[in-house]
């Protein structure tokens, strides 16, 4: 019996629990090109515009990144976007990004993840990825939904009606939620 008990115990311990789950990971996109400079200053790498690099830590002005050749070295917080997720993540997206026939102004819009009212999918996917789950809703009306996750099991919801994304729908008054739970009597 002790031997069982020791076992389960074991498997408690190695087994991955949600306490213990990973911060969330960021990213910088840069706008517009910089270079990647070391703690003294000198030039490491070119950076693209566009690109995604891994953020280790924030200081001042300074974005401090990780290379692919795992060295470290900072860029210009005033040429790039901090986002949520892994460079891996935001990296097909931005590559999309940089092929679309769009604007300069668009494209900057976009890879810093700011989406608007009447923007189409395409142009959502391309500031926000593709959704984790797409929905029709409603074929008449030609509404669609797009759910994404965020990290502690939040999700966001986007409307697009014809194609285009929908204002949020605002949240009713406490007058109205309080109409709509009031029961109706029969008079």
């Amino acid at each position: 019996m002790p031997r069982i008990l020791t076992w389960a115990l074991l498997a408690c311990l190695l087994a991955p629990t949600a306490a213990r789950a990973a911060p969330p990971s960021w990213c910088v996109v840069l706008l517009q090109p910089a270079v990647v400079r070391a703690a003294d200053g000198r030039a490491l790498s070119p950076a693209p515009a566009y690109s995604a690099w891994d953020l280790l830590r924030a200081q001042g002005t300074r974005l401090w990144v990780r290379l692919p050749s795992s060295a470290q070295g900072w860029l210009p917080a005033d040429h790039a976007q901090v986002l949520l997720g892994s460079a891996r993540h935001h990296r097909p997206r931005l590559n999309r990004l940089t092929q679309a026939n769009l604007p300069p102004s668009q494209k900057r819009r976009l890879a810093a993840g700011r989406i608007q009212p009447g923007d189409t999918l395409w142009l959502v996917e391309l500031a926000w990825g593709r959704p984790q789950r797409s929905f029709m809703v409603n074929y008449f009306r030609d509404e669609q939904h797009y759910v994404y996750f965020l990290p502690g099991g939040r999700k966001v919801l986007l409307r697009f009606l014809g194609g285009r994304l929908a204002p949020p729908v605002a949240a009713p008054t406490r007058r109205a939620a309080a109409r709509l739970e009031a029961p109706t009597t029969p008079r």
